[in-house]
């Protein structure tokens, strides 16, 4: 009998540890899950983890000041060692309301709590309520600081884009600089080509399959792209966004002048794709009024099939927020949302391959 029961136990410990990873990855997904996704009375979070250390602090780029927040996981005994931890920088692309600014700084508590290093950084033109595309410039400068971050592995540093900030991303993520030694990208409603995506917002319809279909943009994506494209200087592009039909726009896009083209190019992700070397996981809604889905269609359809990625549609999320929550008929859609997000923090956790 106690051959046995040591036998079974000796098995139960084998498959843990031989599955241990799983089990970790599987635990962090649920509780960022139950924390930023379902509007659950309960957050295990808060009391199976500690607080991580927040810092404030500027960095420096060609383009201006940046604002950063640092936060660094704690733990209960002992401090983190050297080299040891995965870091995330968060993008979004343009200024922050005062609604989403505590929203994006709980999301990097909640990773912080998880166990990564997290970093904002953007534009302080952006914080002071410019409306303006963030520069890749900056992702790229949180990146060279994350490096000198003495607990931050170096071969685990990921970015990880919200709407307009997916795109941005995506264009560092190509730059030369980093291409080679960024970890993973994840790309959570971006645009793919954003002349398409002026097309769609002025026409307010989207492309499937060749064919016109009607969308609806928020009031607030057509105003603020508006605002974006005076502050850039790009006044014929503006002009395309008084189009009423995609002929129209379409014309008004080919008469556009060639240095607005280059210089609206420098954010545009389609330009940049073919010099993403790390592994990209892609999500979109597929009710999206901010950017349609289309774009992370096209997007997946540019990548070479032999790219690493991981691609979802889904109908559970309002833009890049939750969406009404889960029912019955949605249930095998959460279960690919959850898939998703396990493979997506399986991958921002894993060490580099050799």
């Amino acid at each position: 009998m106690i051959g046995k029961r040591l036998a079974i136990l000796l098995i139960i410990t084998g498959l843990l540890i031989m599955f241990r990873d799983a089990l970790v990855i599987h635990t962090k997904t649920l509780l960022l899950v139950a924390e930023e996704l379902l509007q659950a009375p309960v957050k295990p979070l808060a009391v199976l983890t500690t607080p991580p250390e927040h810092r404030e602090l500027p960095l420096d780029s060609p383009h201006g000041r940046i604002n950063a927040d640092l936060f660094l996981p704690t733990q209960r005994f002992g401090s983190p060692e050297a080299n040891s931890r995965p870091a995330v920088i968060i993008a979004m692309g343009i200024r922050t309301t005062d609604q989403t600014r505590p929203e994006v700084l709980g999301f990097a508590r909640t990773l912080g709590r998880l166990g990564f290093v997290v970093l904002w950084p953007r534009l302080a033109a952006l914080d002071a309520g410019t409306p303006a595309l963030e520069e890749p410039a900056t992702l790229l400068a949180g990146f060279r600081y994350l490096e000198q971050v003495e607990v931050v592995d170096k071969e685990r540093i990921s970015l990880v884009g919200f709407s307009v900030g997916s795109s941005i991303a995506l264009v560092a993520a190509a730059d030369p600089l980093i291409a080679e030694r960024l970890h993973t990208l994840v790309f959570f409603g971006g645009y793919y080509d954003i002349l398409d995506y002026l097309v769609s917002i002025a026409s307010r319809s989207i492309l499937v399959d060749g064919e016109a279909r009607p969308w609806d943009p928020a009031q607030e994506t057509v105003e603020l792209t508006r605002d974006i494209l005076e502050t850039h200087g790009l006044h014929g592009l503006r002009r395309v966004m008084d189009a009423t039909t995609r002929e129209e726009a379409s014309a008004l896009l080919r008469a556009v002048p060639e240095e607005e083209l280059l210089a609206i190019n420098r954010y545009n992700p389609s330009h940049a794709v073919d010099g993403l070397k790390s592994r990209i996981f892609i999500l979109h809604d597929r009710k999206d009024n901010y950017i349609p889905y289309v774009e992370s269609l096209a997007l997946n359809a540019a990548l070479n099939e032999t790219a690493p990625k991981t691609f979802l549609l889904t109908d559970l999320l309002e833009h890049v927020m939750p969406g009404g929550g889960l029912s019955w008929d949605a249930l095998g859609d959460g279960i690919n949302l959850y898939r998703f997000l396990y493979q997506a923090m399986y991958d921002l956790s894993a060490p580099s391959a050799a």
